[in-house]
């Protein structure tokens, strides 16, 4: 009785896998998914850690155009999408001083490494 009918269909199954996976560089042995990452989770809360909700974030990246956004009611959200380089981040509430960051998001193996920046604004009063 002959293996090789079975390692083939072996092997066969593993690259449907990988491309199912969306690829990845055969060379390394990395498959690497077709899913898109934020460059950046923003989450923005108060003295208390409570969290703020609806707050507006304007941002580049570099020197690039400026982008404005707002934030959904849990108070985090997403900034960016697989894009990578210096992110300058304004965030604005009424009631509330403004606060900026700035962080550097880079390439990982297959995606960004998204960064997680927490932000404490003050009250105006």
């Amino acid at each position: 009785m002959s293996h090789r009918p079975s390692t083939a269909l072996a092997a066969a199954a593993a690259a449907l896998a990988l491309s199912a996976c969306g690829g990845g560089d055969a060379a390394d042995g990395i498959a690497c998914t077709t899913e898109v990452r934020p460059s950046v989770v923003l989450t923005v809360v108060d003295s208390n850690a409570v969290a703020i909700p609806s707050v507006t974030v304007t941002y580049r990246i570099g020197s690039g155009a400026w982008q404005s956004l707002v934030c959904p009611a849990t108070g985090s959200c997403p900034v960016g999408s697989e894009q990578v380089g210096r992110f300058s981040l304004s965030v604005s509430k009424a009631g509330y001083l403004t606060g900026t960051a700035d962080v550097q998001v880079n390439r990982g193996v297959c995606r960004v490494t998204t960064e997680q920046v927490r932000m404490v604004l003050r009250p105006t009063s």
